[in-house]
């Protein structure tokens, strides 16, 4: 049975007489609120939160595909492990004993990887009592992290470069031969055929004909030598964005916490106003 206009209107403005006579309640529990929020902010530490973005290395072998030192999941699983965390705290010069410290609670908890978009790259993040903290923490991350992929691309590398040393040098001195052959071909040439050394141009000709056999070959190794060690192929892990840390803390202002807590107490005096509601319609 529907409520007649009368009642309907009655029954409104006992509400906002009941409302009005338990405005003390509301405004009370609104101050609660706001001097709760002003409790917390005043015990709470401003917090940064600092990002970037890292691109693990890979490696090219000459006549092979290339090959990431480590798999993006790998690399961010790594990161993520407790002792990974402890290694940036002692780089850092902070305890280890984490409850014991403020920052390197907070540098611990906070240290955290997450797979990119792109295959090779992971997003590090780390939290810190201030811009610079969160930093360094972040920094001393990468250091510490990119330090097992240098264990490994360093040897890869060198490997490649004395290899190329080593072409080189063999191809001077397949050159410097070939030379020496062209020149006495040339000799043979201009003395004519008086000798009738047939046999001796035989053999001189066939002679450059392997050497060039083994330039070709030489250059082709070196090129592809040159190719896999080019910055582009073969690189280190490496910061791909560097840090990024906002001018204002993560975590929310004084004034913030102080309306939050204001506009909750609002809302719980006007519960409980509601709910003292003697009369019902």
């Amino acid at each position: 049975m529907h409520q007649t206009p009368t009642v309907a209107s009655r029954s409104h403005t006992h509400l906002l007489r009941h409302f009005a006579k338990s405005i003390k309640l509301i405004i009370l529990t609104t101050v609660v609120g706001a001097l709760i929020g002003t409790l917390i902010s005043q015990f709470q530490h401003p917090r940064w939160l600092a990002k970037m973005t890292v691109q693990i290395g890979q490696v090219t072998m000459p006549e092979q595909a290339s090959q990431p030192i480590e798999s993006q999941l790998s690399a961010t699983d790594r990161y993520n492990l407790p002792a990974s965390r402890l290694l940036v705290l002692s780089a850092m010069g902070l305890p280890t004993e984490v409850e014991t410290n403020r920052d390197a609670k907070l540098i611990f908890n906070s240290l955290r990887a997450t797979p990119a978009k792109g295959l090779d790259l992971i997003e590090l993040e780390a939290s810190g009592y201030s811009q610079d903290e969160a930093r360094a923490a972040l920094v001393a991350s990468f250091n510490v992290f990119s330090a097992e992929h240098q264990k490994k691309f360093e040897p890869a590398l060198e490997e490649m470069k004395r290899e190329l040393d080593s072409t080189s040098a063999k191809l001077a001195a397949v050159q410097a031969d070939s030379d020496r052959t062209y020149e006495s071909i040339r000799s043979g040439n201009t003395q004519g055929s008086a000798t009738g050394n047939n046999s001796h141009d035989i053999l001189l000709t066939n002679t450059a004909t392997l050497i060039n056999e083994q330039i070709a070959m030489l250059n082709s190794k070196a090129t592809q030598l040159r190719e896999a060690i080019s910055p582009l192929r073969t690189y280190p892990t490496r910061i791909l964005v560097a840090p990024y840390v906002p001018q204002r803390p993560s975590t929310p202002s004084g004034k913030l916490l102080i309306a939050v807590g204001a506009a909750l107490g609002l809302l719980v005096g006007a519960a409980f106003a509601a709910l003292r509601n003697p009369r019902r319609v």
